[in-house]
């Protein structure tokens, strides 16, 4: 048993990551910027209510804290857990933050050696487009 080719080699399994969920922020949410298929039916200071594809309709509380250098910065909060947080993600029909939903980053799944590989390719991109 577990001989050479015997299960997944290579493939991480476990949780599902960010990259699976519908993503809100509140930079695209107060700028205006939400995806084609998402829009703000209504925004308070405390409230927002958020349209999916035309059907569904969540509502999302809004805090405010103080910036340490002044003026207000604007956060979600989180309608399961009331986490004050910068996105939320819509997944299997409810919105939530990411600790509620159990996602983790693609990144957390990698491995060191995929991870190496990625920053490096990354560098050399960044080289490359700085040099003309």
């Amino acid at each position: 048993m577990g001989g050479r080719g015997s299960g997944r080699f290579g493939e991480r399994g476990g949780r599902p990551t960010t990259g699976d969920a519908l993503r809100v922020t509140i930079g695209e949410l107060l700028l205006g910027r939400l995806m084609r298929n998402i829009g703000v039916l209504f925004l308070t200071d405390d409230r927002v209510l958020i349209n999916f594809f035309g059907c569904r309709t969540v509502e999302a509380g809004l805090t405010t804290t103080r910036h340490r250098n002044g003026g207000p910065r604007r956060w979600f909060a989180c309608p399961r857990c009331d986490r004050r947080c910068a996105v939320l993600y819509l997944r299997g029909g409810a919105l939530a933050c990411r600790q509620c939903h159990g996602l983790v980053y693609a990144s957390q799944r990698e491995s060191y050696a995929s991870r190496k590989l990625r920053v490096q390719i990354l560098r050399e991109w960044q080289a490359y487009r700085s040099s003309g």
